[in-house]
């Protein structure tokens, strides 16, 4: 017969109960912290190979941009009856130099000579053909010379009489445009004034000779604006000239070399594109620093809270052996659900930020190369019907350039990747801007645009694209809400209740219900049935005005009621209130 004592387990099998339970929570939380670390480490290399992707898009669209100058240029020549210098310099002061343009120096127009003909021309031009990159020495005989008739300024490299097939720098991209003559041809980079340059050429016309028009771009620059300037620390470019068509370069030859470093890149990402006659190859090494390094915290604090856990339930497990089997169980099985579901969320995000990447790049570079050749028809028409039809596909496209962007800025916004600037803006010159730009519109309509400025109203800091891309947004949205012969009233006025600047739009259109309101406060709803809208939109315009007054750190409150009209209320906060303007309103 036993005793109720026997048939329990003695203290040394407790303890040994407890010890090996307790040690497997200590394993097992060391093992889920290293599955955090190894979900971190995979999730921050994705970032970096993202980043690389989106700057060498940039570096690509920068290319294309300066392609589409070529091509307008070469347009121009054909178009005019005789191009002279001045004009040319004319053309150049006037390309665009902004913040996503690089701009051409050093234009110049070559010349087609034959070699019989060298003769008689450099004897009407008084100058006899030389070697571009060396002033001194004669141009080889050649079957065919291209000698610069019309150069833009003084460089040297571009002078008179410079016959560019007789040097390496410019003959791949000359002979190309000459063999395909209705594209903008880029040769491999060189070196000029100890700056990587490139040479973009195309084959045109200018007083019925035959020619290239060339130009100069600063392929350090280039790469200041799209990598140095805008790549995160620890992501560094490694960029290798190939071979190109011609055979003028021999073998891979490296045109940016990443700084010295002390530790191994732990991941290198390659990309390669040819432009013209320049073949690259892009190599992103990732280093461990690159944002501030992978987050080894929560692995940590895994390891450390469960084994302290595990510590301090140890010999209650044994009591509740069946009850923690079954929690544990289940608790598995929502973490895999877990685990799966962020998995799944992170690889959408994903696929969706490569994807606004992509077709930002595919709808932006024809884009740019429609309103550029708008831009230039418009100059170009000699009557009024040819200008009108040309400035409405100007108009559209920019339009449209504008939509694509704001898409683009939502996408960032929505994952945190957008970052303001901090500027001085101007809210007066915002207003009035914004409603110069929608005039043409609210014209058919008969809209009156009411502005109402305060004279004190002071400047407040600020990132300035984003601030006008909020005005214009309210502004087209209580246009379309309003009948024929309706009122929209901009207000820009001083809140000396609670310091700051009010921002207001009001319109007398149907105004909206709740409900109404609700959806156009989603992203990509309309208030209308898609089927009878009467008015355009991507459903962006609120919740993209809304998102950028909060990165600002405001607010911004909508009145409405049907049959009663709109107004929405933007308060940036009175600390950007720029303090010099705001102690003397």
């Amino acid at each position: 017969m036993t005793t109720p004592n026997s048939q329990q387990p003695g203290p040394f099998l407790w303890a040994v109960a407890v010890g090996g339970l307790t040690l497997a929570g200590i394993i097992g939380s060391w093992y889920w912290g290293q599955s955090i670390a190894e979900q971190n480490h995979r999730a921050w290399l994705e970032r970096g190979r993202s980043e690389a992707l989106d700057l060498t898009s940039q570096v690509d669209s920068a290319l294309v941009q300066t392609e589409t100058q070529v091509r307008a240029l070469s347009v121009w020549f054909v178009g005019s009856e005789r191009v002279e210098r001045e004009e040319l310099l004319a053309a150049e002061t006037a390309l665009p130099a902004d913040a996503l343009s690089l701009t051409l120096s050093s234009l110049a127009y070559a010349t087609e000579v034959k070699r019989p003909d060298r003769p008689a021309f450099e004897s009407s031009v008084g100058v006899g053909l030389t070697v571009p990159s060396d002033p001194e020495s004669t141009a080889p005989s050649s079957l065919v010379h291209f000698p610069v008739t019309l150069p833009s300024g003084n460089a040297s490299v571009l002078r008179l009489g410079a016959d560019l097939v007789s040097d390496n720098s410019f003959r791949p991209a000359v002979l190309s445009a000459t063999r395909l003559p209705d594209t903008p041809i880029m040769s491999p980079a060189f070196k000029y004034k100890d700056r990587w340059t490139a040479a973009f050429a195309m084959a045109t016309r200018n007083a019925g000779d035959d020619g290239v028009l060339v130009g100069l771009l600063d392929l350090d620059e280039l790469f200041d604006r799209t990598v140095r300037g805008g790549g995160s620390e620890g992501l560094h470019l490694r960029l290798d000239q190939e071979d190109s068509s011609w055979g003028t370069t021999s073998g891979p030859q490296p045109i940016l070399v990443p700084p010295d470093l002390a530790d191994e890149p732990v991941e290198s990402f390659s990309f390669r594109f040819a432009h013209g006659d320049a073949r690259w190859r892009l190599r992103w090494d990732l280093h461990a620093n690159y944002q501030g390094g992978v987050d080894n915290n929560p692995p940590l604090m895994a390891g450390i809270g469960g084994s302290a856990i595990s510590l301090g339930i140890g010999s209650a497990l044994i009591l509740l052996l069946f009850q923690n089997a079954t929690i544990r169980r289940r608790v598995q099985e929502r973490t895999a659900e877990l685990s799966e579901a962020l998995d799944l969320a992170e690889q959408g995000n994903r696929a969706k930020t490569r994807f606004l990447a992509v077709v930002g790049h595919e709808l932006r570079t024809p884009l740019n190369a429609i309103i550029g050749f708008a831009e230039i028809l418009v100059k170009s028409q000699a009557n009024e019907a040819g200008r009108e039809q040309a400035t409405f596909v100007m108009d559209s496209g920019r339009h449209l350039l504008r939509q694509v962007n704001d898409l683009l800025d939502l996408a960032r916004s929505e994952s945190g990747q957008l970052e303001l600037e901090d500027d001085c803006v101007d809210i007066n010159a915002v207003v009035h801007e914004a409603v110069e730009a929608l005039a043409p519109t609210a014209e058919p309509k008969e809209v009156a645009f009411t502005v109402e400025v305060a004279p004190d109203l002071p400047a407040v800091r600020g990132d300035f694209q984003r601030l006008k891309q909020i005005v214009p947004s309210l502004s087209a949205n209580a246009l379309s809400a309003v009948s024929q012969g309706g009122q929209v009233e901009v207000s820009a006025l001083v809140d000396h209740q609670h310091g700051g600047v009010t921002l207001s739009v009001t319109d007398d259109g149907s105004g909206m219900s709740e409900e109404e309101l609700s959806a156009s406060l989603r992203l990509f709803e309309q208030t209308e049935d898609p089927m009878n809208r009467r008015n355009e939109g991507l459903g962006i315009g609120l919740p993209l005005s809304r998102r950028l007054t909060e990165l600002h750190g405001g607010e911004m409150t909508i009145r409405t009621r049907p049959g009663q009209g709109t107004t929405v209320i933007v308060h940036p906060p009175a600390e950007r209130v720029v303090a010099a303007l705001k102690s003397s309103a």
